[in-house]
């Protein structure tokens, strides 16, 4: 449109110069076949100019692409294991066959590999974490955690090595028994699934919803949910999370987290199988430690602490790192 009016405002110039000099007809002519000329080159150009201009977003997304595949590869991604050995460092189940080959699988994944044992906890000063309950109880899903603590250890095992990591970096837990589950053993384009978890959940910690629709209220003692979740409906409608894929971002927000979640394992009472007082109807049985965080991340949203999102994780992962799947069901969300 630009050259179509140089070209018109060039016409009605030559005309009024024509008549002031009366030259020939036919040199008007030819000066408007030049003019045509002109304008048809100018439009070459300016389709050129086009076309290149068009092809830069196609090479500002390859430029962007290399650069968040650098920014994957530069991010510090620790990944913290747990197994129990048996007897006779433990009366637990006995792991050791497959913590070899989930090292094998995590290695080329990630930055650094921390491991954990019952007597490795012992050996450091920490055997009431580890210590033997004998008795199961309520935990009646998990057998064999009750000769460990009941899984109170976590938030501390967490703690012992985000306070040697700086700021930003991540400590990824997974479970190891992969026989049980195999997909624990899956852990291609792991630093790329870690941290898109953390940007949908929007937290620096990510613990998965365990299912659609379990709540905190049918597997978590009922005396936790009076004491430790001030006995909220919201609280007791909350989902229930599971544990055994735990993504940490270090901040101060994490490490405030986790030491609340460790006081909480320190509760006997709280920890144990055994329950104490009345019991609401809808109980089920104990997630022992799992619903310990639970319920403090409950109440988190439930006070808007932290900036916590009110949908938070949003996310159920199934034990898998590659789907991501979105719940459906937010009825507990009238409850705030």
């Amino acid at each position: 449109m630009f050259f179509y009016y140089i070209f018109i405002n060039y016409i009605q110039f030559f005309l009024i110069y024509s008549n002031i000099y009366m030259f020939n007809k036919i040199y008007i002519i030819l000066f408007i076949i030049a003019l045509l000329f002109i304008l048809l080159g100018l439009l070459s150009i300016h389709q050129q100019v086009k076309d290149t201009l068009d092809n830069i977003p196609t090479l500002s997304e390859d430029v962007i692409l290399q650069s968040e595949i650098e920014r994957i590869n530069n991010t510090v991604v620790n990944l913290i294991l747990f197994y129990s050995e048996g007897p006779p460092n433990d009366n637990a189940l006995n792991l050791t066959d497959t913590i070899k080959d989930v090292v094998e699988c995590a290695k080329p994944h990630v930055n650094n590999i921390f491991i954990y044992t019952p007597q490795i906890l012992k050996n450091l000063g920490y055997e009431k974490y580890v210590k033997d309950y004998g008795d199961l109880g309520e935990a009646k899903l998990n057998y064999g955690i009750q000769h460990i603590g009941f899984l109170g250890f976590r938030p501390l095992i967490f703690l012992l090595e985000l306070e040697k990591m700086k700021d930003g970096e991540i400590l990824v837990h997974r479970d190891v028994n992969y026989k049980k589950y195999p997909k624990l053993k899956n852990y291609e384009n792991f630093k790329a699934e870690v941290l898109k978890y953390l940007k949908e959940c929007n937290f620096d910690v990510f613990i998965s919803r365990e299912h659609e629709q379990y709540t905190l209220v049918e597997y978590c003692k009922t005396n936790v949910i009076r004491e430790l979740g001030e006995d909220d409906d919201f609280v007791k409608h909350f989902p229930l999370l599971v544990c055994d894929f735990i993504i940490m971002r270090k901040s101060a927000i994490t490490m405030e987290l986790l030491r609340e979640w460790l006081a909480a394992c320190e509760k006997e009472e709280w920890i144990n199988g055994t329950l104490y007082g009345e019991t609401d109807q809808r109980y089920k049985f104990s997630t022992s430690e799992q619903c310990l965080v639970d319920v403090i991340i409950a109440k988190w949203i439930k006070k808007r602490k932290n900036n916590i999102p009110i949908n938070y994780p949003d996310i159920i992962s199934n034990r898998t790192i590659t789907d991501i799947l979105k719940p459906k069901n937010y009825d507990y969300l009238k409850y705030l």
